[in-house]
């Protein structure tokens, strides 16, 4: 079974959904599902959006339905990843320099990838390195513990210790934001 993306047009997918059907004089936007052979509609411009079953008298296959685009694949860093989905990669040397790009093909002992700038490159897959890309939600952590840490540099609290690292890690979860860094200082 496919997986659909989650958001599609700016609205959310509903659950089940593989069509949308875009606005038109005839239609308001709406997305389409198929169980047990039964014809479903779920209208987003509705006051109350909800599926219904749709009646014979305008049936799916006369409407200009799209299919909604498949979910990109994830990894979470476990293994190789799957064919297509990005992540970052770097060649095993002596010093690791990470590119963003996707496995294309696995061979018995070799990958093909292309990165971000359309380069392609095989590598031998005991010399190469996978990570998944970072989240936001990672970037936004790394962010701040950067920023905290300028703040506390020279003092006992160093971003280093394990204890002090959980700490500003909690003050993060907790929804805490870290003072701007004034560029003249």
């Amino acid at each position: 079974m496919k997986k659909y993306v989650k958001e599609y047009k700016g609205y959310k997918v509903p659950e089940g959904a593989t069509h949308f059907v875009e606005k038109s004089s005839s239609y308001m936007n709406h997305f389409c599902k198929v169980v047990d052979g039964l014809e479903y509609v779920f209208s987003v411009d509705a006051e109350n959006p909800e599926w219904y079953e749709i009646s014979d008298v305008w049936p799916l296959s006369v409407r200009n339905l799209f299919e909604l685009p498949e979910a990109q694949q994830e990894w979470n860093g476990e293994g190789l990843p799957p064919v297509g989905v990005e992540c970052e990669i770097a060649k095993v040397c002596d010093a690791l320099c990470w590119n963003k790009g996707a496995v294309d093909f696995y061979g018995k002992e070799k990958c093909i990838i292309t990165f971000r700038d359309g380069r392609e490159a095989a590598f031998i897959l005991n010399r190469v390195l996978f990570r998944p890309l970072k989240t936001q939600q990672e970037k936004d952590l790394e962010e701040f513990i950067e920023t905290v840490s300028w703040y506390t540099e020279g003092t006992l609290l160093e971003k280093d210790d394990p204890e002090v690292l959980m700490f500003i890690k909690n003050m993060f979860d907790a929804g805490c934001a870290a003072p701007k860094v004034a560029d003249n200082e």
